[in-house]
């Protein structure tokens, strides 16, 4: 479960956003967004830090690495929710949970419960 976890959700794309707000909710969780933005997310962040993050990689045509390198510093496990294969990670984020889209509910509750714990 994700009672009382603050999980951070990037996600560009509404439908798959409030989709997985919805999931966290029903979950016992508390959301931080969701955010189409990596700015708006961090600066976020920067005000109530996230248990765990649910990332899409691609914002607006952008990698969200720099984003994901500044939650890891701040020690916030993140799981990667993209249509990119993980290959495209630099190493730095070799052990990141990928989870290629389209992912189940499932799947996506345990990636972030196992990130979250």
């Amino acid at each position: 479960m994700l009672a009382g976890q603050n999980v951070l959700i990037v996600e560009e794309e509404y439908l798959i956003a409030d989709s997985n707000r919805t999931m966290i909710l029903r979950e016992g969780g508390r959301v931080l967004g969701p955010f189409a933005t990596a700015y708006s997310a961090f600066e976020a962040s920067m005000v109530t830090l996230p248990t765990v993050a649910l990332l899409d990689l691609n914002l607006e045509g952008v990698p969200c690495f720099r984003l994901s390198d500044a939650l890891v510093s701040m020690g916030v496990p993140v799981v990667f929710l993209t249509g990119y294969e993980p290959g495209l990670a630099p190493v730095r984020h070799a052990g990141a949970v990928w989870i290629t889209k389209p992912a189940g509910t499932g799947e996506i509750l345990g990636a972030l419960m196992t990130a979250a714990s």
